[in-house]
């Protein structure tokens, strides 16, 4: 049971957590609290009022006490919690939906996400996610359900994103998320014992409930773009790059109409981040089987989404098979029916003087990559999408 007090400005809290845990649970018992905490307060006063300018510069801001807790729960003496825009992100919730179920021949699903958020960081605490990549020292947790990722982003990247907030908003809204872009939660702050986390909450690409057999991060880059034994070992489908892409022959099977809606989404996505000089970014690429899976397979009770419910999800894409060939049944002895998820991340690299600087750098060690920079991945922002949209295609 929770008890506080709040304050806009400065606001003070206590809160009373019987549960025991271990120092290393620390962030993540923070990050339960303070997802519980924002949609229990902030999310019942973002009502359904057109958004002002305001909203996307807004924060709001707790500092927690916990000093007479501090043994019982686990819990540090204290940490600030802040959330960024938090009347937007309660909007771009709503707007994504429970189901998110949208077809490329239009069909569209509905409702508030805002819950199912809740329950998968609160029910049970989220795991670190060591199978998922990121830039720098990046760290992943999962929540329980597996439908949602919350990443620790650079103070820049945070910065990139409350700059292109209000685009993004404008995007998302204008193509009624039919987006590949990811869908973005929420953002935190949190301060505990001297260091500050800046946290992405986004929805997972890969929540199917079916296998995962390969999966490949792509940026249409042929230089340094291939898994090394560091990024394999230990992991039971390690994160595949470009050259491993090409060397396997691979190809995504889904026929020219869908291909077509695809490729349209992505220049539609692509051309969204040109315009705010970002590059870097990668296509999330996943190849599942489809299978039963139990509910004893599963790694909490939770009810995943059914895939044939999401067969046509934004992220999941079904095979297709040439018209000679008959398509299995999910239950059938012969080849299982693959489909594959796609979805883009790392969308918050500004090509800045640091991008520059290694840019002119890499021109230096690689001067035969290509005519127009073609092979290392740090490119301007139109030469990085020109290329990515080459690749994908």
């Amino acid at each position: 049971m929770d008890k506080h007090t709040d304050k806009r400005n400065g606001s003070q809290c206590t809160c009373s957590d019987p549960e025991l845990c271990a120092t290393a649970k620390q962030l993540k018992l923070v990050m339960s609290w303070s997802v519980n905490y924002s949609l229990s307060q902030l999310d019942s006063s973002a009502k359904e009022e057109a958004l002002v300018a305001e909203d996307f510069i807004g924060v709001h801001k707790v500092t927690v006490s916990m000093e007479h807790f501090r043994v019982s729960c686990g819990m540090p003496a204290s940490f600030q919690f802040k959330e960024y825009c938090p009347r937007v992100f309660a909007h771009l919730r709503r707007e994504f939906g429970s189901s998110n179920v949208y077809s490329v021949d239009g069909r569209g699903g509905g409702g508030s996400c805002s819950e199912d958020f809740r329950a998968a960081w609160t029910v049970q605490l989220p795991a670190w996610d060591s199978d998922s990549r990121g830039h720098s020292s990046s760290r992943f947790l999962r929540s329980a359900d597996g439908a949602f990722f919350a990443k620790t982003i650079e103070r820049s990247e945070a910065g990139a994103l409350k700059r292109m907030l209000s685009s993004y908003w404008n995007h998302v809204t204008d193509c009624q998320t039919d987006t590949l872009l990811p869908q973005l939660m929420a953002l935190y702050r949190i301060t505990m014992s001297g260091s500050k986390f800046y946290i992405l909450f986004m929805r997972s690409v890969f929540n199917s409930g079916h296998p995962l057999i390969r999966k490949y991060d792509l940026k249409g880059s042929r230089v340094a773009r291939r898994a090394t034994t560091a990024d394999t070992a230990g992991h039971a489908v390690p994160t595949l790059k470009d050259l491993d892409f090409i060397r396997a022959a691979d190809c995504l099977n889904v026929g020219p109409e869908v291909k077509s809606a695809i490729m349209e989404r992505l220049r539609r996505d692509v051309a969204f981040l040109e315009r705010h000089n970002i590059m870097d970014y990668s296509l999330l690429v996943g190849v599942h089987e489809w299978a039963d899976v139990s509910k004893e397979d599963r790694q909490t009770d939770y009810q995943l989404p059914s895939a044939e419910a999401q067969q046509f999800n934004r992220f999941l894409i079904k095979q297709h098979l040439p018209s000679d060939v008959a398509e299995p049944s999910p239950s059938s002895a012969g080849r299982p029916t693959r489909f594959y998820s796609i979805g883009m991340i790392d969308i918050l690299t500004d090509y800045g003087l640091v991008k520059r600087a290694a840019c002119a750098c890499k021109r230096m060690r690689y001067p035969a990559a290509g005519g127009v920079d073609n092979a290392f991945s740090t490119v301007p922002p139109e030469q990085y999408a020109k290329r990515f949209l080459s690749f994908a295609d």
